[in-house]
């Protein structure tokens, strides 16, 4: 090796060391970075401690940096100079002083760092500007010195000023490149972690199909609880085993109460609205509280409604839906105020078999698996799903689950916590949040970042039935009611509140009342068929002011 590749050599092991030396310069620069952005201990007695300690890390940081430049320079030089006399050539006499001359550059750091504490300021901790040493100053001098009286200087700073270009320019296309590369690990990880979605989606899908009759026959068995409970803005209101209904405040309702529900009986479902509660008999009729003093008149409509067999509520509208497929709403259109946006346009729909009501927008699923949608819009990317066996809406959002159980969403609805169930027997949305109930009992719903407690991630356990609207409320199997964020919750519920024992009684109940109100209504049949009394089977007797019958004495009715 002739002496121009030594001095070469020894350049680019410096530049080495000087790479490596910023490296350890960038790692101790981040550690105060992490110190500085944690949280001082005001009142532990240890912030001051804290920030000297933040100070002293800056200090030592640059300290270190500098020597190891100025350290450079002097290592170079002494390994350099001994072989000017060997006549090297002009080029490693440039790339020589070239080097100590950035490595004197880089020297000159300044480190101004200042604290506060509490909101005052400390002034400034570490404030110190670093320059090159004297003899280094002395050494670069010297190569400039030695490298002008060289012969080919001129052409030689174009040939460097060339390389440099070359060396930036290869530099630039490395760190390209290695962008590059660091793009396409990071698509290959999200394209892993897309497939590792899809094949968990698949295994869900695959473990829907094998359950999916037992799951059908849990939803019809369940479907009886999911009308006992309802929840508003303004009330929640719960089906008792013996169908009168229980109404309690939430917030502030219109006239300072729930509404009456004391003529309430014999119900099977109810609902809330802002402006009142609505309860669906098991006959197939409806009864609405009294309208409240901000004329919500509307939903006495539903006391003349015939034949129903499902209902649904949003902040302003009631709908019901006839056991031949088609839907009654509400009219409240007449108020503009409340916000009518034709979420009660339902008359001419056919084929329905459930339905679902948002703030201001009313969705129903049809036989065929499509859906339904009439109101705002935020939800109305409803009509593009298919194969849809389960809906559900609330706010400005709506949720569904089709025949082979994946999970589809329109408006403004967050579903990302839904993503583990499966067997999906009952969807709510609360808060701008979905929420899935297995098969198994198991609730999921909720975002995991907010502030909103209404709205964390839970899982719960045992649950037959949800409503959801402002906040979320949950039926146990053993009746107990669970509430879930929204406004005060429950505040002027008993502690403890209970529905029922179990809720297969309650089935139980439901199924003998039912058999009873058969015989009852054929047991009639017969009797007007045979020209007698329907309520006892007496014959009638005529007087002056009609028809009676001789042993109960009721007035003939048929």
């Amino acid at each position: 090796m002739d002496v121009s590749d030594q001095m070469l050599e020894a350049v680019a092991n410096a530049k080495k060391q000087a790479k490596a030396a910023e490296r350890q310069f960038d790692l101790a620069a981040e550690m105060v970075n992490i110190k500085s952005s944690s949280s001082i201990d005001l009142f532990g007695g240890r912030a001051v401690s804290q920030v000297a300690d933040i100070a002293s890390s800056v200090r030592k940081a640059c300290d270190e940096l500098y020597a190891s430049y100025q350290s450079l320079v002097l290592m170079l030089d002494q390994q350099c100079r001994p072989l000017l006399s060997q006549n090297p050539s002009t080029r490693a006499v440039k790339e020589v002083m070239e080097m100590i001359k950035w490595l004197n550059k880089e020297s000159e750091i300044g480190s101004n760092f200042s604290g506060s504490l509490n909101g005052s300021s400390l002034g400034d901790l570490v404030n110190v500007k670093y320059f090159a040493s004297m003899e280094c100053q002395m050494i670069q001098k010297h190569w400039e010195n030695v490298y002008s009286t060289m012969p080919g200087t001129e052409e030689e700073n174009r040939a460097f000023y060339q390389r440099q270009t070359e060396e930036r320019r290869a530099a630039g296309e490395a760190e390209r490149q290695a962008r590059i590369q660091e793009r396409e690990w990071e698509r290959q990880e999200r394209e892993r972690e897309r497939q590792a979605r899809e094949e968990k989606l698949r295994q869900r899908l695959e473990r829907n199909a094998v359950n999916a009759d037992a799951t059908d026959a849990r939803r019809e068995y369940l479907k009886p609880a999911q009308g006992m409970l309802a929840v508003n803005t303004y009330s929640y209101a719960f089906v008792k085993p013996d169908g009168t209904v229980d109404a309690f405040q939430s917030f502030i309702s219109n006239n300072g109460t729930p509404g009456d529900v004391s003529r309430f009986s014999d119900m099977k479902a109810v609902v809330c609205t802002c402006d009142g509660i609505v309860g669906l008999r098991n006959d197939g009729t409806c009864v609405a509280t009294d309208p409240g003093r901000y004329c919500n008149a509307h939903i006495w409509e539903a006391n003349q409604w015939r034949d129903i067999q499902e209902l649904a509520a949003g902040e302003h509208h009631v709908v019901g839906l006839r056991s031949n497929g088609t839907c009654v709403a509400t009219s409240i259109k007449w108020n503009t105020g409340y916000g009518y946006y034709g979420q009660s346009e339902v008359s001419g729909w056919a084929d329905i078999v459930a339905i679902a009501c948002g703030s201001f927008f009313t969705i129903g699923l049809k036989r065929d698996g499509r859906v339904v949608y009439t109101g705002e819009g935020d939800a109305s990317e409803v009509v593009l799903w298919e194969d849809i066996a389960l809906i559900a809406a609330g706010g400005r959002g709506a949720v569904g689950v089709t025949r082979a159980g994946k999970v589809v969403s329109a408006g403004k609805v967050n579903i990302g916590a839904m993503e583990k169930a499966e067997n999906i027997v009952q969807l709510g949305v609360a808060n701008g949040n979905a929420y899935a109930l297995q098969a198994d009992g198991t609730l999921f719903g909720g975002r995991e970042d907010t502030f909103d407690p209404s709205s964390k991630v839970f899982v719960a356990n045992h649950i037959i039935a949800i409503a959801t609207g402002h906040g979320l409320v949950a039926l146990k199997e053993n009746g107990n009611v669970r509430h879930y964020g929204g406004n005060p919750p429950l505040a002027d519920i008993p502690a403890g509140y209970r529905l029922f024992d179990s809720y297969e009684g309650v089935l139980k109940e439901r199924a003998a009342a039912e058999e009873a109100r058969k015989q009852k209504e054929q047991q009639q049949k017969a009797y007007r068929d045979a020209g007698v009394c329907q309520h006892c089977g007496g014959p009638f007797k005529k007087s002056l002011f009609g028809c009676k019958c001789s042993q109960c004495g009721m007035k003939k009715d048929y």
